[in-house]
């Protein structure tokens, strides 16, 4: 409830979405299995219509945990929203590798 309730201010407030991504990459830090910041996330993430971060930030994710369910679930809907399925494959594939 209180990450809706975060929504509605920045809404209201017509805060930076950027320095919220930004906060989101330091809470996600400590908060990686949190499915409350990933959807959070997905709706800043949404409303900005700026993917630019997500990439970098899941490959950092995965660095540490690359069985992380949130993680992969939100990489999923970045590339088939923002058609972003280049060199896709060859990501699965390495990600594969690693974990077998």
């Amino acid at each position: 409830m209180g990450w809706y309730h975060r929504r509605l201010c920045i809404d209201n407030m017509d805060l930076d979405l950027e320095e919220e991504l930004e906060f989101l990459d330091e809470i996600m830090e400590e908060n990686q299995k949190n499915y409350q910041i990933w959807h959070h996330r997905k709706a800043i993430v949404e409303k900005s219509q700026n993917s630019s971060k997500e990439k970098p930030i899941l490959n950092h994710i995965f660095e540490e945990e690359p069985k992380n369910f949130h993680a992969w679930c939100h990489r999923i809907w970045v590339v088939r929203r923002f058609n972003l399925i280049e060199n896709e494959f060859e990501f699965i594939d390495e990600m594969l590798n690693k974990v077998i």
